[in-house]
């Protein structure tokens, strides 16, 4: 499941039990069309309290939307985990958009 709702600083975002690759795509094409009208700098907060671990297509699908709300004026993405495995994986992958000079 996913949620995608607008707030004070940006949007909120809520992924919950398994994410797979139709569904990230649904997220990506909702949250790029809403940050393209968006023109000031905005934050994300992304729950990921009761997501399962990242498929690798998935994880690659959520790299390419960080990337993607960074080059639209993000000036900042909070994440919210239980799981230590997908807090790995989210460290990983923030570690990667980090590493490729869009942060």
């Amino acid at each position: 499941m996913h949620q995608m709702e607008p707030a004070s600083f940006g949007y909120r975002i809520t992924l919950s039990g398994v994410i797979n690759a139709a569904d990230i795509e649904e997220i990506r094409i909702s949250l790029i069309d809403s940050l393209s009208a968006h023109y000031d700098a905005f934050s994300l907060l992304i729950d990921l309290r009761t997501m399962v671990p990242l498929g690798p297509e998935v994880a690659q699908a959520m790299e390419d939307i960080l990337k993607a709300s960074t080059r639209m004026s993000m000036k900042r993405a909070v994440t919210i985990v239980e799981s230590p495995v997908v807090k790995g994986q989210i460290a990983q992958i923030s570690s990667k958009v980090a590493s490729m000079g869009i942060d």
